[in-house]
């Protein structure tokens, strides 16, 4: 019911992007079959829902199962709908994929966030990738600290990504 609210909150705000987790405790590194079924099939029904309305929608490898690269690829080959896909954390996975997670999934990204920990010598790397893997969606800043100049600098890193694509006619 919690998932559906936020549905509905989201199309009424216009969001392009919609975020709701997959769901597990933060220690677990895998969803039980029966667990995996459920969520497959509840992101299929708001993927469809999202196909409908003209926006996507998926996970973040935020935690638990979510943070590993074999399960978020396993959910977008079980989901398989053009509405749905993973929102990015740049660089948060765990298990023994974890230095190729983010590779792993771009081929199913619909959003990516930077955060401060993105090393700033990474990221044109990082975003080339995306851009390289067919990703056409949304890049945001997360803010993980109560100093919004760390917003702006979040954000003027990305900028600095995209504009020298710009310059360079990529």
């Amino acid at each position: 019911a919690s998932a559906w609210a936020h549905i509905e909150a989201g199309e009424y705000l216009g969001a392009k992007t919609i975020r709701i987790d997959a769901g597990g405790a933060r220690e677990n590194m895998a969803w039980t079959n029966e667990q995996f079924d459920y969520i497959a099939e509840m992101f299929r029904k708001y993927a469809q829902r999202a196909y409908d309305n003209g926006y996507k929608i998926g996970p973040e490898n935020h935690w638990g199962p979510e943070d590993v690269p074999e399960n978020m690829v396993k959910l977008c080959q079980a989901v398989d709908s053009p509405a749905f896909g993973v929102l990015l954390h740049i660089g948060r996975w765990r298990g023994a994929n974890a230095a190729k997670g983010d590779e792993m999934v771009a081929p199913c990204v619909m959003h990516a966030h930077v955060t401060p920990s993105t090393p700033e010598a990474e990221l044109p790397a990082k975003l080339a990738m995306l851009r390289d893997a067919g990703f056409k969606g949304y890049y945001s800043a997360e803010l993980v600290s109560e100093r919004y100049s760390e917003l702006g600098l979040q954000i003027a890193r990305i900028r600095n990504v995209l504009d020298s694509w710009r310059l360079e006619g990529k």
